[in-house]
């Protein structure tokens, strides 16, 4: 199951006392996602509130689809 606020590029336990540094899977697909929606016409329709809001339902999307395959 892809649990989306593991952290996408995990630091050893031994190497950080927070082994929640860097970005949750969640964090990154939706920063892919609004630089898709960003680099897109779409975006010139929208507000920048209004990209991110999309973007994060997006990255939400995905990590359901990919927790439906692992069943």
């Amino acid at each position: 199951m892809t649990n989306p606020l593991t952290p996408i590029f995990p630091v050893p336990q031994d190497a950080a006392l927070d082994t929640s540094l860097g970005l949750s899977k969640r964090e990154l697909f939706a920063a892919m996602a609004m630089q898709g929606i960003c680099s897109s016409d779409i975006n010139n329709r929208f507000s920048s509130r209004e990209i991110a809001q999309w973007a994060v339902i997006q990255a939400d999307i995905l990590i359901d689809e990919l927790n439906k395959t692992q069943e």
